[in-house]
Order: C-alpha cells, then structure tokens, then sequence
C-alpha cells in the first residue's frame, strides 16, 4: 500500500513541483534581467545626455569668451602696430593675455597671431617661452580668418607635448578681420570637469572621442591612450545619439553615445552587462539553491510522512502542506501532547523550518520595502538633479543672448556717440561755411536778370548749399545733442496730410509716376505728443526708401490704427503694454536681406550700391525721432514680398492743438534804414550778413567779440542786434545778451547759431530773445525774420 501510494500521488506531485519551481525560477530571472537591462539602459542614456550637454554648454561659453576677447582694442592695436604706443601694445596685449589665462586655468594658453598665422604674442607657463610657431596651415586659423568662431580637432602640444584643442575667434578693426585669437585647452581638462565623476560606477568607462576614434578623455586613467574598436567607431559616427550592445574582451558591453554641437567630438558609456547582471544573476542561484534545498527537505519530510503515516495525522500534515503551498505560513501541524515518537519529532522540525521561513520571508520582504523606499529616492535626487542642470542651463542661454543683445544696444549708443561729437564738433563751421554757399548766391541773383546764363549755376549751387545744411540737420538730429524739440498734442492723420502736401511728395510723383502712394487713416484715431516736423520727416524717409526699393512700381500705403497691448509684444524689438496709435509704411519692392534687417537702424548702414546716392542716415532718423517720443519700432520683410515699417506711440487723452489759421500773403522783407548790430565772431559770417541786410535796405555796424558789441550799444542805439550764439575768446551769446540786457532792457535781440537748438539757446529765448535763426539761412528767411521782429509791438 506505501508503494502504491508513492507511486501514484508521491512521486508525481513532488515531480510537477519541482517542474513549477524551476520554470518560476527561469521566468523570474528572465523577467528580472530584463527589467535591469532597461534601468540600466535608461539611466545611461540620461547620464549620456545631461553629460554632452555640460560639456556643449561649456564649449559654447569658452567661444564666447573668446569672440569677447576679441572686441578689446588693445589687441587690434598689437595687431596693427596702432595706437598711442605702436608696437609697444604688444605688452600690453601680452598683459591681457596673461590675466586672462590666469582667471581660466583651463587654457594651458592663449595665443594672438595676425593673418599671416604668425603669433605675435602669447602667454603660457613661464617654463614654456615663445617659440617660432605658424600657425596659417592650421584649418581652424583659416576657418577662424574667414569670419567664424572654430574648435579644431585633438593635437599635440608644441610646448608640453600633450594633448590639446584650440579654441579660435576672428580679430576685427574696422570691420575687417586682422588676426586671430586662440586659446589651447589641454584635453585633460575634461577629464577633471566633467569625467571623474564617472570614477564612481563599476563596471562602466566614460569616454569622449573624436570622429577619428581618438579618445580625448575616460573616466579609467590606465586606458586614456586607447583608440575605439573599428567597429565602435563606425557605430557612433554617423551624428545621431544612440546606444548598442558589442563583445569586448569577451564581455558583452552596452555603449549609450550622444555627438556634440560644438566639435566633431561623441561622448558614450561603456558599461559591462555581464558584471552590472551578476549580482543579479548571482541572487538568482542563491533563490534556485535555496529553493532546490527547500524542495529536497519538503520531499523528504513528506516521503517520511507517506512512509510512516497513513492515518489523520497524515491527512492533517497534508491539509497544512496545501496551506503552506498557497502562502499561508502562519499554520502549524499540530502535536498530540502524549505521543512522543519519530512522526512528533518530524512535525516538530517540519512546525520549526515554517517559522523559520516565515521570518526569512517577513526579513526579505522588509529588505525589498528598503530597497523600493531607496529606488524612489533616488529617482527623485536625480530627477531633481536634471531639472537644476536644465534651468541652470537655460539661465545660462538667456545670460548669454541678454550679454549680446546688451552689446549691441552698447555699440550703438557708441556710434551715436561718436556721431553726436562728430556732429557737434563740425556743425557751426561748416554751417558757417555754408551760409556763404546759400546766401551769396541770393544776393547775385537779385542783381541778375532773369535771362542771365548764370542764374542756373548760382541757382545749382544754393541748391547743393541747402541739401549739405539738410544732411548737417540729420546728424544732429540723430545725435539729440540736447537739440530741442517743439512737442504738441497731434493726430498722425495730420502727419500723413502734412507728407501729402509736402515738397518731397510732390517731387517723389513727378519722378516716379510709376508709384502710388495710398493713404488708410484710421478713424477716431487716439492722438500723441509729438512734433509735427518731426513726425512728417520721419515719414518722407520711409516713403523715400520704400520708392527705392520698387524698382519695377507698385504701391505704398501709409496707414493709421489704434492698438492696445494686454502683453508685451517681442517683435523687432520688445513692445511694452499699452494704447497706442499706429503709423504703417507698406511697399511692394523686392524685401530686406536678414542681415541688413538687422542692422537697418545703424547709422551710415546702407544697403544701396556705390553711386545710387542716400547718406545712410534715413532710418538712423527715423529710428531717433521714434525713441525721442518714447515710441517703439517693428519691422519685417520676406524677400519678393516687400516690408512693412510699424511705429508705436503712446497714446494720449489731451485734445489735439489744432494748427493757427494761415492767411497767405506777400512777405515784407524791405528794411526801412533801421540800424542794425551785427556781432559774430567770424569776419565772413559779419560781411555776409551786413551785405545781404544793405541789400534789403538796412544800416548795419559789426563787432567781433561780445564785449565790443555791448560797448559799441552803449555809445550809440540800434533798433536790432543780430548775435551768433558761439563767440570765440570771451563772454559767448547767452552772456552778452545778459549784458545787454542790464543795458538797454528793451532792447530787441535775435539768436544765430550754426547748431541745433541748445539748453542756453532756450535760456536766452525764455530771458527775452525775440528770435532764433539758424544758420545757414537765406536772404528771405533773413529779411523776414528781421522784419517780423522789428514790427512786433514792445
């Protein structure tokens, strides 16, 4: 009956365990290896990525640095023997160099060579001097000389002897490229920033190469000479991340690899699947040996049951084996209290060993809980860990882009600058100049005939006068040296009626009857504070770059709108929230270039080819006159779809100043034998002027210096004193007006300058100055101006 028993129910249940064991034990192992083979790809693939951007970002701040670097004036100087000092500024470009490569440590140096490739000056380790080097067969000085910021390949130092790059930048004077700066990066500098953190993981190597299988750093010292496996290299140069799996060494490795922006360089992960598994593996024989041994002891016991008893107790060990089976191992076999024989002892052991599993399973299942608590921590420190490098990284773009934009806005305050001095430098001279050129060829004209052949000439010439006096009042226009302008509450659909009856319209349809210039004002349209004057010439130049942009004709529309922004608006340039009123300039030519679009407000920037005329200073004025009423500017063109010029001015609630009524009539510019005081110091300005009022019928005296006017005053009276704002040697206009006020307070006075009107030009205005004339000035405005002060009562 034993045998029976065994063999029929025994022997065929322990065999389907052992069967159910060992096929739980495969598939949990499978299952297991192949969930790590994914954690694991997955880490590496972020940890391959967040690593080749630190190492792109850093690239990209050292060609920055560099492209800085290069602005210094002190460099041009060392490359073009300019200067105060001539070659002596190669010590001082020497100098530059040395503090900049003792504040990054990183450059074993840093190098200046002109276009020749010829280093000039250089600063490295004092063991290291300056050796003849040439650099002009170097591809990244020839990429560098051709206007771009240039990483070259790995090299070998000339000087150390290690392995290193160049980071290059283009020197400019002038807008011409002059040299080139360098900084040499030892290539073991990654290996201290951005690899030896990867010290840290077992059984894994990081590693940066070249597209030549180079390896420029890893993160395992004893194998920094290696080149990549032939068949690693052609997996990873194609430019795309990626990861696989090959045989190195007898060992199956999985390699994540990320390509960088900056260089022709792949960061990848090495890490052995075979060791990073075999904990796991490992774990897994520990489970099947465990589990073979469990199954050998359970099988033992229950054959000495089936041997021994083929009562109830045998059916009750069953029913708590059947329980133990279904996970319950809180379940005991019980023990008779009188019996004591082998089967008591055998339960006995068999109640021991279900304890003792419990607590192992209760330890382990406490262990997996750790683990999983740790897991979870992890993956929260690392993923806190991205987000602070990508918002540290993204901080560090918009540095960067602020840093540039904060640039140009530097360079073009400095222009204007330069054109500020530059204008107020020469303007009252050459407005001097000129007002020999406008008003000497007035005065031979009233004393030729009409049919005179010279009448076209002196016309020709008053004609070059006024354009030269109109090009001088741009200049200081765009500069705003402390000009000042007359500002009124207006409505742009005046402005644009102002341009439609202006001269220059009128000239634009005689000589382009091929273009039509349409109006669109907007309705109920929100007036600005502005100038009149201001506002209609910053239209004629938009309309007069429109017209010579439209080779072929077409249509320009001037248009008006009202416009409130809840948000602020990035276009050309950043637009704050507002009410605005609108002015549109549309045409049909043929667009802008992106690069000239770029710079299309830049003083003296022209588009237009050599002898199609312009001065460069159009849209430098518009742009001004737009910043001097608080106002903003969009712009966009695409090519063979025109452009579109927008200006944005702020809003306001004050009732437009409607303009006085104007009653033509004859000007009287005759004097009467009224004596006038001319005081000037320039000897040409005081004969020009007391020719041309003679010639208007007036009696005149001169004076060079204030003083002698207010002395020639007190001796006898005149009924008008004509005094230029900037004297020479002495007292200048505003404080001889204040002399000859003290005086003869009554006295009527009239300001002539050569410059824009100025903060003292206003003072004198506000003290009593009836007039301010500005040179050069015609004989009509002359006459006029000097009649209307004489007739006006008090």
């Amino acid at each position: 009956m034993k045998s029976s028993l065994g063999k029929r129910i025994l022997a065929p249940t322990l065999a389907l365990v052992a069967a159910g064991l060992a096929i739980t034990l495969v598939v949990t192992y499978l299952t297991a290896r192949q969930a790590a083979h994914e954690e694991l790809a997955n880490r590496m693939q972020r940890e391959t990525q967040l690593a080749a951007r630190l190492i792109d970002s850093w690239l990209q701040a050292r060609t920055t640095d560099l492209t800085i670097w290069a602005q210094q004036t002190v460099l041009t100087e060392a490359l073009t023997e300019q200067g105060y000092y001539g070659k002596s500024a190669r010590d001082g470009a020497a100098l530059f160099l040395s503090v900049l490569r003792q504040g990054h440590p990183f450059y074993e140096s840093v190098f200046l060579a002109n276009v020749q490739g010829e280093v000039t000056v250089f600063s490295t380790m004092a063991d290291h001097p300056l050796a003849q080097i040439n650099l002009a067969d170097r591809p990244y000085f020839q990429e560098a000389l051709a206007g771009n910021k240039a990483i070259s390949p790995i090299l070998v130092s000339r000087l150390t002897g290690h392995r290193i790059f160049v980071v290059a930048a283009p020197v400019r004077a002038n807008e011409k490229i002059v040299g080139v700066i360098g900084g040499v990066v030892d290539a073991a500098a990654f290996q201290t920033l951005f690899l030896n953190d990867f010290k840290l993981k077992k059984n894994g190597e990081a590693v940066l190469a070249d597209a030549d299988g180079l390896v420029i750093a890893s993160s395992r010292d004893n194998e920094r000479e290696r080149s990549l496996q032939p068949d690693v290299l052609q997996r990873i140069t194609p430019g795309r991340p990626g990861m696989f799996t090959h045989r190195l060494d007898a060992a199956n490795m999985l390699t994540v690899f990320q390509p960088l922006q900056h260089g022709a360089w792949t960061f990848f992960l090495d890490q052995s699947l075979d060791a990073t598994l075999q904990p796991l593996l490992k774990a897994e024989k520990i489970s099947a040996t465990t589990g073979l041994v469990l199954f050998t002891l359970l099988a033992s016991i229950i054959a000495s049951l089936f041997r021994r008893l083929v009562t109830e107790r045998l059916q009750t060990m069953l029913q708590r084996i059947e329980q133990i089976k279904a996970g319950d191992l809180s379940g005991r076999i019980p023990l008779p209290a009188a019996v004591e024989d082998e089967v008591s002892g055998l339960i006995e052991s068999f109640n021991a060993m279900i304890a003792q599993l419990d607590a192992a399973m209760k330890k382990l299942n406490g262990e997996i809980e750790v683990r999983k608590s740790t897991e979870q921590m992890l993956a929260y420190h690392q993923e806190n860990l991205e987000h602070i490098i990508a918002d540290r990284s993204l901080a560090l773009e918009s540095e960067i882009i602020e840093r540039k934009r904060v640039e140009e806005r530097l360079a073009r305050v400095e222009k204007l600058e330069m054109i500020g001095a530059l204008a107020g430098g020469v303007a009252h001279d050459l407005n001097n100049i000129l007002s020999g050129i406008i008003t000497y060829p007035d005065l031979l004209l009233l004393k030729l005939p009409a049919d005179s052949p010279l009448v076209k000439p002196l016309q020709s010439i008053k004609l070059s006068g006024e354009k030269a006096a109109a090009i001088i009042q741009d200049l200081l226009t765009l500069a705003r040296r402390g000009a000042r302008v007359k500002k009124e509450t207006v409505c742009l659909n005046r402005v644009i009626a102002e341009y439609l009856h202006s001269p220059e319209h009128q000239q634009l349809r005689s000589r382009r009857p091929d273009i039509e210039v349409v109006a669109a004002c907007g309705t109920d349209l929100h007036p600005v504070v502005g100038s009149l004057a201001a506002l209609t010439k910053a239209v004629i130049n938009l309309t007069c770059n429109a017209a010579e942009a439209m080779g072929q004709g077409g249509t320009i529309r001037i248009a008006t709108e009202n416009r409130r922004l809840d948000t602020t608006l990035k276009r050309y340039e950043q637009i704050n929230p507002g009410q605005y009123a609108v002015l549109t300039v549309e045409d049909q030519g043929g667009g802008i270039e992106p690069e000239d679009l770029a710079r299309i407000f830049e003083p003296f920037h022209t588009s237009k080819k050599m002898g199609q005329g312009g001065t460069g200073l159009g849209m430098a004025v518009v742009w001004g006159t737009v910043k001097d009423h608080d106002g903003f500017i969009d712009c966009a063109s695409q090519k063979g779809q025109g452009a579109r010029f927008e200006l944005y001015f702020p809003a306001t609630a004050d009732p437009v100043q409607e303009p006085p009524p104007h009653t033509p009539r004859t000007p009287d510019v005759q004097g009467r034998g009224e004596k006038i005081l001319i005081i000037d110091d320039s000897r040409e300005q005081r004969e020009l002027a007391a020719a041309t009022l003679k010639e208007l019928g007036y009696a005149t005296a001169t004076a060079a210096t204030g003083e002698e006017g207010a002395a020639l005053l007190a001796r006898e009276p005149c009924a008008l004193v004509l005094l230029d704002m900037m004297l020479g040697p002495g007292i200048d206009g505003l404080n001889t007006y204040r002399r000859i006020r003290e005086q003869v307070p009554q006295q009527k006075v009239v300001i002539v300058s050569g410059y824009a009107e100025s903060e003292r030009v206003a003072t004198a205005l506000r003290l009593g100055v009836r007039e301010y004339l500005k040179k050069p000035y015609a004989i009509a405005e002359l006459g006029q101006t000097v009649r209307r002060v004489l007739d006006a009562q008090g």
